[in-house]
């Protein structure tokens, strides 16, 4: 097959008119990068449509087609392209300063978090023996009442109740 000169010329020009690889990729990869990692298809699409004029365009596929032949780059599920170069071989480095630093905030943190469990077991447990000592208070008082009679049935009802609400409270049975 033989091509003429002009051919050669036009398809040339073609290929000249479309943006490169190579730029769309810096293009993508600086739009990611200032959306702080990850960015929806607008800004990245309005960036890359900036490219175009009246004698270079993009290439005759779809824009996401585009942005996902970019290396590095994936589609989240949510419909967000991530920038994963950022999130492979992270290092950070820290001091032995720092490193003090954030293993005392983090002790001091747990510590607050046990406190404030610690203090609601507490609260449960007072809660659970002032209970109980309306029950042995009940049961004094039911055994001077007589068996069978209707206030003896209330008293029993009554401790059931006070059974019940020492359950709520926490007691476990210790």
């Amino acid at each position: 097959m033989r091509i003429t000169k002009r051919q050669l010329r036009r398809i040339i020009k073609e290929e000249a008119a479309i943006v490169t690889r190579g730029t769309i990729e810096d293009i993508v990869m600086a739009v990611l990068s200032v959306e702080g990692g990850a960015a929806g298809l607008d800004p990245i699409e309005d960036e890359l449509e900036e490219l175009e004029d009246d004698e270079i365009g993009l290439p005759d596929e779809p824009i996401e087609d585009i942005i996902g032949d970019v290396p590095g780059v994936k589609r989240h599920a949510d419909g967000d392209y991530i920038d994963t170069t950022q999130l492979e071989g992270r290092r950070i480095k820290i001091t032995k300063r720092q490193l003090r630093r954030i293993i005392k905030e983090e002790k001091q943190k747990l510590m607050r978090e046990a406190s404030t469990i610690g203090d609601y077991y507490a609260q449960k447990g007072k809660a659970s023996r002032a209970v109980g000592d309306q029950i042995e208070a009940a049961y004094r008082v039911l055994k001077t009442l007589a068996k069978g009679t209707e206030i003896y049935r209330d008293q029993l009802a009554v401790i059931d109740a006070l059974e019940e609400a020492r359950l709520q409270a926490g007691y476990t049975g210790d």
